[in-house]
């Protein structure tokens, strides 16, 4: 169990320095080509759940891992507004399309980022209870899908 949660932070950790390379690359760009678009909230949700996935490891805490689980829902539907508006600022500004790309690879890191944690909560319960979540994980991000309906 603790070698698969060590790989699964790794694999974080990745991310991490993925989202760091191109935030280094998109503030060289200048303030003036990045799109007002946020997605701090996404980003500190996503630590939370990291953090929380971690603590229930830690204190064998199902209700946590639960909590953690269904919370990714959230993350996947805030990614999706977000590539929403990504693309609209970059087809409504051509100057907006490299950082735009950056933002996109961002935010789909940000999203990683929380479903391994809901794989951590999903190791905790199976640790704990010996049995992975009984109903199929909640997903909601619909970028690879058809978006404008």
């Amino acid at each position: 169990m603790a070698l698969k949660i060590a790989s699964i932070l790794e694999r974080i950790g990745d991310y991490a320095r993925n989202i760091a390379n191109r935030t280094k690359v998109i503030r060289v760009a200048g303030p003036e080509n990045i799109p007002g678009i946020n997605i701090g909230r996404m980003g500190q949700l996503t630590q939370e759940m990291v953090r929380d996935a971690m603590s229930s490891y830690k204190n064998r805490d199902t209700a946590l891992a639960e909590a953690v689980w269904r919370r990714d829902v959230e993350i996947d539907h805030m990614h999706t507004v977000f590539h929403k508006e990504v693309l609209a600022s970059m087809t409504c500004n051509p100057n907006m399309v490299a950082t735009g790309v950056h933002l996109l690879f961002i935010a789909k890191n940000i999203e990683r980022i929380g479903d391994y944690a809901t794989g951590i909560a999903e190791q905790v319960n199976f640790l704990v209870k010996g049995s992975l979540p009984d109903e199929d994980r909640p997903k909601a991000d619909k970028t690879s899908k058809v978006i404008g309906t």
